[in-house]
């Protein structure tokens, strides 16, 4: 048995040469240059994507090359995962599209001649991860505990002063813990969330809402009660951030807003529930205000405490562990973890490899921008300060982290325009609906997590600030504005509010459905003017010829989808691509997909079946 040896000259992310101090890209390919070139494209897509590419991000890789690659990664930080499985997983992940067709395949020898020969429980775990909601077995705890984080959040919400004030102290109670969710609560999440993780910060906040409720049950003045309600909201800012990273990075990339708007959802329960406990609490009528007063501010106790339970049995988010310059660079415990999430073996082999080939892309392109690629990685209070201020920075400098900043703030202001009850029962239809019909369709709170992992934490948590402190201002304010208008004037003008923001979402919010965390580099890459053009020269007058009168011309897109194609035909038709040739190994479909024949395809696909990949580990 002869042994081959495969080497791939990536560049390495600064990062990670810094943490090793030494060239850690481990291996040397000879003779195939132009993987540089494909890699090197694939990075300036991420910051600049002004084709409009939304590709996999091991689309630059030949099949020798993700041979030598997985080698790589399996032999440095994944010993724990049999080489040839990890093969298989990350084949699969290249050619997800293809491999999927060959799940659902009715002939059963679909798959011959590809170089990966999917098993049964494979298939329909494949099939499954894409059409039946919350198919992974392994997703229960964490969609549990944010189910309970945000309750909590919603409740917490409903403790408002009854005492006798005036408006402006009652405004000012109100909005208390909402503007140092704001202003402190959000931005400490920072450090905490390094620190102990997005499982370990969510704790931390549920014990600062624990000890401010019992706190505010023994309050008899407003001062007081506004000084402790600054402290929950200090909880509530850490949570808001922190939970909704957990759900996104933990989920399927198909059913990603899904398990994020479970918090959106149960915020609303919470919100709805506090609001009717308190009036129930009044409306008995105990005949001690004191303990009637003690009840409704102290009953967060117990929702903080259920969560504390639940977040025992949740698991850490894998991507914690997978940014390259972090201490908690861990791959193998990320795996883990994945393989307690996914249902199969395959599954979390495929997901680890994804996750850490587009960490390295991520961080290249991040590298690419940095003056100074040799200092030392920062230590102590004041460096990790600048690192925060630096990444603030960016996220108004760098085009993709900018456009998404521009979108999710959009949501955030947005939502601040309905109201409890009904954002509760109109959610239910949109957790089967938002990766179906879209996020643009059902604006939720899942927009801050499309930042890249780099910058995830900043991003959600300067787009989660926004939301609480337009909360603040309008629970604030409120109370005085419908003291002076009435109640159907200042309906009235919350409508318009609506109004106004229908049109920032359909001009600012690009659709993230079914799309994977890596995968929205490369939507937010594209200039935001070149965004709006669209909508309003394309998608508009589509809209109004299909829905008003009637006509049925395929709906144009702005993105050309080369990992899914789900968008491929509006491009072509508006572009004027066409894919006469039926070159698929596995469904005549497949033509329909793609904007051109697939002859480099086949050729990587008849070069791996020809590779023997067991002299590869031998």
């Amino acid at each position: 048995m002869t042994e081959r040896h495969f080497s791939l000259s990536l560049p390495v992310p600064t990062a990670q040469r810094r943490k090793s101090g030494a060239n850690t890209s481990g291996i040397e390919l000879q003779g195939l240059p132009t993987g540089h070139a494909r890699f090197n494209a694939q990075v300036n897509r991420r910051r600049s994507n002004n084709q409009a590419v939304i590709e996999n991000p091991l689309a630059h890789l030949t099949d020798e090359e993700l041979v030598a690659d997985v080698y790589h990664f399996q032999q440095t930080y994944l010993r724990s995962a049999e080489g040839g499985k990890l093969l298989r997983a990350a084949r699969v992940a290249k050619d997800i599209r293809t491999y999927d067709e060959v799940a659902r395949a009715d002939n059963l020898d679909a798959d011959h001649g590809l170089p990966v020969q999917l098993n049964p429980e494979e298939k329909a775990a494949l099939r499954a991860e894409k059409d039946v909601l919350f198919s992974e077995p392994g997703m229960f705890r964490v969609i549990l505990a944010v189910s309970l984080a945000a309750f909590l959040q919603g409740f917490v919400q409903t403790q408002s002063d009854p005492l006798n004030i005036d408006n402006w102290k009652f405004g000012a109670m109100n909005a208390s813990p909402f503007l140092s969710a704001s202003l402190i609560g959000c931005w400490l999440s920072l450090p905490i969330n390094d620190r102990f993780g997005r499982r370990g910060a969510m704790a931390v906040a549920a014990c600062l809402i624990f000890g401010s409720s019992l706190g505010s049950a023994f309050c008899r003045s407003w001062i007081a009660l506004f000084l402790v309600r600054i402290v929950n909201g200090i909880g509530m800012g850490i949570k808001a951030v922190s939970t909704p990273i957990l759900a996104s990075e933990t989920a399927v990339g198909f059913w990603r807003g899904s398990s994020i708007l479970a918090w959106q959802l149960w915020v609303a329960f919470g919100i709805m529930l506090g609001f009717a406990f308190n009036l129930i609490f009044w409306t008995a009528g105990t005949g001690q205000e004191t303990l009637t007063l003690g009840l409704i501010l102290g009953a967060p106790l117990v929702p903080s405490l259920f969560l504390l339970v639940g977040l025992y049995y949740c698991p850490e988010s894998p991507r914690y562990y997978m940014p390259h310059g972090s201490s908690n660079f861990n791959p193998a415990k990320a795996y883990a973890i994945l393989r307690k999430l996914r249902k199969t073996e395959l599954q979390a082999l495929r997901d680890i490899y994804l996750v850490y080939k587009s960490v390295q892309l991520e961080e290249y392109a991040e590298d690419i921008n940095t003056e100074d690629q040799t200092k030392p990685s920062r230590r102590g209070f004041f460096s990790h300060l600048a690192g925060y201020l630096s990444q603030l920075r960016e996220l108004f400098t760098a085009r993709r982290l900018r456009n998404a900043l521009i979108s999710s703030a959009t949501v955030a202001l947005a939502q601040q325009l309905c109201g409890s009850a009904i954002n509760f029962i109109f959610g239910l239809p949109a957790i089967r609906t938002i990766d179906t019909l879209g996020r643009r369709k059902w604006l939720t709170m899942t927009l801050p997590v499309i930042f890249p992992l780099s910058h995830r934490e900043i991003g959600c948590a300067f787009a989660v600030a926004t939301n609480f402190l337009f909360a603040g201002l309008l629970s604030m304010f409120y109370p005085s504005i419908n003291h002076g208008l009435g109640d159907g004037r200042s309906l009235g003008l919350f409508a318009g509010l609506n109004l106004v923001a229908f049109v920032l979402v359909f001009l600012l919010v690009e659709e993230t459905k079914r799309r994977s965390l890596e995968d929205l580099d490369l939507i937010f890459a594209v200039q935001k003017r070149t965004f709006i053009r669209h909508q309003v020269t394309k998608y508009l007058p589509w809209f109004l010829g299909h829905y008003i009168l009637g006509r049925r011309k395929p709906q144009p897109s702005l993105y050309l989808d080369l990992i899914w194609g789900a968008h491929v035909e509006g491009r072509q038709a508006d572009e004027g691509y066409s894919a006469t040739h039926d070159t698929s190994p596995v469904s005549p479909r497949t033509h329909a997909w793609y904007p051109v024949p697939l002859p480099e395809i086949h050729e990587q696909l008849s070069r791996a079946s020809s590779l023997d990949t067991d002299d590869t580990h031998a």
